[in-house]
């Protein structure tokens, strides 16, 4: 068949001209297969993308360290947090432990008469920064200049930056606030912010004491090796180049979500084979060769890491009802090995790891049974922090608009646009459904004569949408949100049609926020 011959043709000439591409993933069984994929076919390449990625997060501590390394936040421990830009009470890996642990201190506090103190600074409206003691909405330029100036001041070694239209009030309070609580402090940054934020914030907590206590760091969960944060660029440079024979994109829809710049749908038609694998027949696998259907993690044998780097196996609740492949499934065939049962590929990478035959259902059992692999944290980490040689940022000059990109709190990126329950749920704050807009404060929406449900367009970059306008009060003045992932014409029959797509907007060299819009 056509994947025994294409797979032959592999064995001889190394894998030369095939890619995957795959969102980032924690599965190790999954991780394991790909590596020995790259392993049989030196000439393959594995790229990744995306959509609402952590890329800066990892390039930030590239920057603090010279090496990567997860961050734990320990905010039972904190008696000051500062969020930068960072909703951390509702969004992230780790966002229901960090949640639990700040009440919780929050909740001994009330009781000892010394509760603890949330400052958010923030470029949009979020549920950290509602329930924060303290907020400073900024426009993203401002922002950049705040962080700097913050970290200038606790004593970060950095050259000081012009801080006039500042609010110097906010700034001197938690200055004094930080320093008066050296060592039980914390910062956190959220994902869409720069490297250079998160370089600072590991900076800030350095030298504030806080490593050790109110911040911890471990080995990093995703065992990438390689930064992914060019690899998009370098994938299309290559199919426009003609260097790719065949592409499988796995549990992905670059078609729709990827930065407009790139024009990722146009080089995707000049790749000879295009292989789809996913859940949804959405705009990526419409122009695909072939669509492989994924099972649903409720129907499929899996793994995967928790933000601690805890292991952790899934099973399924249901039997498969479509016929839908496990990824370890698919791999598998591209290394010949397409008869063995979802079941099996997860047991043959645990089976060397959780002990010997005699030994290993016993394991295999515990672990169903207690929802967790045991001595499988990620171990923590000692970092040394280096000289920081970082630009200072750069003033906004023009005073224009400034837009600000996030994830949409139902529908995430845009996968789950057709799951009509998130489309009912009503969107923190805005209270919006089955819609996103540009959202924007007041003053802002005076300025430019706009009324709540305005249809404008909006033009960046000589790329134009039409969006609804939502004027909310609290969001920074001078800068408008959008929210991703609706605008959809592929995901299905709730999906479809809804909102639009902030994501031709959007390019690869300012994912999160970008100035000059009008």
């Amino acid at each position: 068949d056509w994947v025994q011959t294409k797979l032959d043709a592999y064995d001889r000439n190394g894998g030369k001209g095939f890619r995957i591409l795959t969102r980032t993933f924690t599965s190790p069984s999954v991780t394991s297969q790909i590596r020995e994929i790259l392993n049989r076919y030196p000439q393959a390449k594995w790229r990744l993308y995306d959509p609402v990625g952590d890329d800066s997060i990892r390039q930030g501590a590239n920057l603090a360290f010279g090496e990567r390394v997860d961050t734990i936040h320990h905010f039972d421990r904190a008696e000051v947090v500062v969020a930068l830009d960072s909703d951390f009470l509702t969004t992230g890996p780790a966002s229901v432990h960090d949640a639990h642990a700040f009440m919780t201190r929050r909740r001994e506090g009330v009781e000892s008469g010394a509760m603890n103190r949330l400052y958010s600074i923030e470029t949009s409206s979020t549920p950290t920064g509602v329930v924060a003691d303290h907020r400073l909405p900024l426009k993203p330029s401002q922002f950049e200049t705040f962080v700097w100036a913050l970290a200038q001041r606790v004593g970060v070694n950095i050259e000081p930056v012009d801080e006039s239209g500042l609010d110097q009030e906010f700034l001197d309070r938690l200055v004094n606030d930080l320093k008066d609580h050296r060592g039980s402090s914390l910062f956190i940054a959220g994902p869409w912010t720069s490297a250079r934020t998160h370089a600072l914030v590991h900076a800030m907590n350095q030298v504030l004491g806080n490593v050790g206590k109110t911040v911890v760091y471990t080995e990093p969960v995703v065992p990438f090796e390689e930064d992914p944060s060019p690899s998009l660029a370098e994938l299309v440079q290559e199919m426009n180049d003609g260097e790719v024979e065949t592409l499988l994109v796995f549990d992905g829809n670059p078609n729709y979500d990827t930065p407009a710049d790139l024009k990722f749908a146009e080089a995707y038609e000049k790749v000879p084979e295009r292989i789809h694998y996913g859940l949804y027949h959405n705009e990526t696998a419409l122009r695909s060769h072939w669509h492989i259907p994924a099972a649903h993690p409720l129907e499929a044998w899996g793994d995967a890491r928790a933000y601690d780097g805890t292991a952790s196996l899934s099973q399924p609740t249901i039997a498969p009802l479509y016929g839908g492949r496990t990824p370890q499934e698919v791999l598998a065939a591209f290394l010949k090995r397409p008869a063995h049962t979802p079941l099996q590929l997860v047991q043959d990478y645990w089976r060397t790891r959780l002990g010997e035959e005699s030994d290993f259902t016993i394991q295999w059992n515990r672990a169903l049974r207690d929802g967790v692999i045991p001595d499988t944290r990620s171990p923590s980490k000692e970092v040394s922090l280096r000289s920081l040689d970082l630009e200072p940022p750069k003033p906004n000059k023009d005073d224009s608009l400034e837009v600000v990109f996030r994830p949409d709190p139902s529908v995430w990126d845009g996968s789950l646009c057709n799951n009509g329950w998130l489309q009912e749920l009503p969107k923190p704050i805005t209270r919006l459904t089955w819609d996103n807009a540009a959202i924007l404060g007041p003053d802002t929406a005076s300025k430019q004569g706009l009324e709540m449900g305005d249809e404008v367009t909006l033009a960046l970059h000589e790329r134009t949408i039409n969006a609804p306008v939502f004027i909310l009060p609290g969001h920074p003045e001078g800068s408008v949100t959008l929210h991703l992932g609706y605008g959809r014409t592929r995901s299905g029959a709730n999906g479809d049609g809804v909102g639009f797509n902030a994501y031709q907007l959007r390019t690869s060299t300012a994912p999160w926020t970008d100035a000059g819009l009008t």
